[in-house]
């Protein structure tokens, strides 16, 4: 049990690890992890795209491929533009864009598409040379029915994607690019907000507006609701005198109360110190009295070449 355990931990820093040398390099880049991993598998899905196009082509023109690929490379494959589509509308070319949301929707459906039906023409050519080649005698009817069997092989590399590419066509433009319309198809694709694997930018801890909300039963840790989920609309249900208001609002607002009584205090200390140490100075006389009662960092001014010293200190509770 300890050598796994021992496992996991240097699993888990040995991919902190390689996630902190692509951040290094995503800020040289001045980029986020989405927006590249993004650009990297589409890029890959546009290559996988040509190569299988070049296969059709030369399917229909001699009848058999040149690069065959197995259900595991298929696999790989079509997951490219499956992980790009998810990444894609929470990367930056698509935050806030409708438009571009539905351009990078129509790009991965007409991929899926070419990686989907270059896999079903070649499995079929694949199994039909597979057929001929157990025939007695096959070197014989390769040579003398070649006028044959060539159109046929030809056929199905040609036929195939005539008549799939026009149903998928109609769809996009009709039912999903309509503009007189809108129907649900758009609202999904323009509601979606894709998978961010960035890293969180969510304030949690000491100085933020969290609170724990209930404790967990087994561990009897606190289930904590995090500062941003504040401003979302809560609904709390249950019958008369079950405990809405003793067990959930008004701890919620005590928490809250006791939060402002601390950042009250924090506020006169952190300010006190910017004072004592001249980065700081009062924007208008206050006494004493008015500034023990009232005191807020709204009330002081960085000293003019000290603003970087300032925003340092004070970075735990600027946006507050």
């Amino acid at each position: 049990m300890y050598i796994i355990v021992q496992k996991y931990q240097f699993g888990g820093f040995l991919v902190k690890f390689v996630w902190k040398i692509i951040d290094k390099f995503l800020k040289v880049l001045k980029t986020d992890r989405t927006t590249f991993f993004t650009y990297v598998l589409t890029l890959i899905s546009f290559y996988l795209c040509i190569d299988r196009v070049v296969e059709l082509l030369i399917m229909s023109f001699t009848g058999m491929g040149v690069s065959y690929w197995g259900p595991i490379t298929y696999t790989f494959a079509i997951l490219c533009p499956f992980l790009a589509f998810f990444l894609s509308f929470a990367s930056k070319f698509a935050i806030g864009n409708n438009k571009a949301k539905q351009s990078f929707f129509y790009t991965y459906c007409i991929a899926l598409y070419i990686l989907a039906i270059s896999m079903i023409v070649q499995w079929i050519n694949h199994s039909a040379w597979m057929l001929v080649l157990s025939v007695p005698n096959y070197q014989e009817i390769l040579m003398e029915f070649s006028d044959l069997i060539r159109p046929a092989f030809t056929a199905a590399a040609i036929y195939l994607p005539l008549i799939s590419f026009y149903p998928l066509v109609v769809w996009l433009y009709k039912k999903i690019n309509d503009p007189i319309f809108p129907n649900f198809f758009q609202e999904s694709i323009n509601d979606y907000n894709g998978v961010d694997i960035n890293p969180s930018s969510i304030p949690s801890g000491q100085y933020s507006y969290e609170i724990v909300f209930c404790k967990e039963r087994g561990s009897g840790k606190g289930s904590k609701i995090l500062e941003d989920k504040r401003f979302q609309t809560t609904l709390i249900v249950g019958p008369s005198g079950c405990g809405k208001t003793t067990m959930v609002m008004e701890p919620m607002i005590a928490q809250d109360l006791e939060k402002k009584y601390f950042f009250n205090e924090v506020s006169k200390e952190m300010g006190y110190t910017a004072l004592k140490t001249g980065i700081a100075t009062l924007n208008c006389p206050y006494d004493n009295e008015y500034l023990n009662k009232h005191f807020r960092l709204t009330m002081l001014t960085p000293v003019p070449g000290k603003e970087n010293v300032y925003k340092a200190y004070m970075k735990k509770m600027i946006s507050r």
